[in-house]
């Protein structure tokens, strides 16, 4: 049997492997729902995020069209509020969660302007201008609820159900 070259791409997946085995705070909902049980008193977990996407758009056959835009949004990604049951289930320890999270975003702002111009038979050219102007706005998320329960001493069942329903948070919408 060969030595496995350990490399630091190896290292970081190994990393992120790691915090799913342990998944030991109110996000475990997301990654392993039985690692709710390592949860020893309630926890409130809140996640906001900022994106910053730049697209570049490149048109070979009309370079009139090629163009850069950005756009950045700062929302709410994530909110979990976790629950250990104080009082043992049938000698078992349970643990109840319940969290949001934004699972995708569909918000986009892109302008183009284009000009043209061609030749006309009578006359000077015609030069023409147009602008297309793309907005878009919205997401999708759920609402979650999960529960872990420990079957034996070193074994434990996590169960997490995704409802992609609007409520006050996010409308689960999208506009263009």
């Amino acid at each position: 049997m060969s030595p496995t070259p350990v490399g630091s791409g190896a290292r970081a997946a190994g990393m992120a492997d790691a915090f799913v085995a342990i998944a030991d705070d109110a996000t475990a909902a997301s990654w392993n729902p039985a690692g709710l049980l390592q949860l020893d008193r309630p926890e409130l977990s809140i996640v906001g995020s900022w994106n910053a996407v730049q697209e570049d758009m490149e048109a070979l056959r009309h370079p009139e069209f090629s163009s850069s835009h950005s756009v950045d949004n700062i929302d709410l990604n994530f909110l979990s509020l976790v629950y250990p049951v104080p009082r043992l289930l049938g000698g078992r320890n349970l643990t109840l969660s319940i969290s949001y999270q934004k699972k995708y975003d569909f918000t986009r702002d892109v302008s183009v302007d284009f000009g043209s111009a061609s030749l006309s038979p009578f006359g000077p050219p015609i030069v023409t201008g147009q602008q297309f102007h793309f907005r878009q706005n919205g997401g999708l998320s759920a609402i979650s609820p999960a529960f872990a329960v420990e079957l034996t001493h070193e074994l434990s069942l996590g169960v997490v159900i995704n409802f992609w329903r609007s409520t006050f948070l996010s409308d689960n919408s999208w506009e263009q």
